[in-house]
């Protein structure tokens, strides 16, 4: 092999490598947009979800503080009731659900991130 050979073949394999970095980096890219927009979907629609579910338990809950009034004849105290309710619906949330709602948000992100 002579020096020219040797230097073609340098090239070529320089060449070879700026192409599979610049398609590595293309992927990741891809990938990178790819997962992000998956991302802003699923916190864009839990978002909307969420809201359109908060709209509905406002509703049901001044309907279920008004039903409470009529029935012990003291509207303070059927809203009063309502809002303990509340309270202890969120202690127990809190308190006990915890751990299961952190290990649904981790394995529905996981599903997001680790697909495919």
């Amino acid at each position: 092999m002579d020096v020219g050979q040797i230097k073609e073949e340098v090239n070529a394999f320089k060449q070879d490598i700026e192409n599979v970095v610049t398609s590595h980096v293309k992927y990741y890219k891809l990938w990178l947009f790819r997962f992000s927009v998956r991302l802003f979907t699923s916190v864009f629609w839990s978002v909307i979800f969420l809201m359109l579910f908060f709209f509905a338990f406002i509703f049901f809950a001044v309907a279920g503080a008004l039903a409470l009034s009529e029935y012990l004849e003291s509207m303070p105290l059927g809203f009063l009731l309502v809002g303990i309710i509340f309270v202890l619906v969120m202690l127990f949330v809190f308190f006990f659900m915890r751990k299961r709602i952190n290990r649904l948000w981790l394995r529905k992100l996981s599903e997001i991130y680790f697909q495919e």
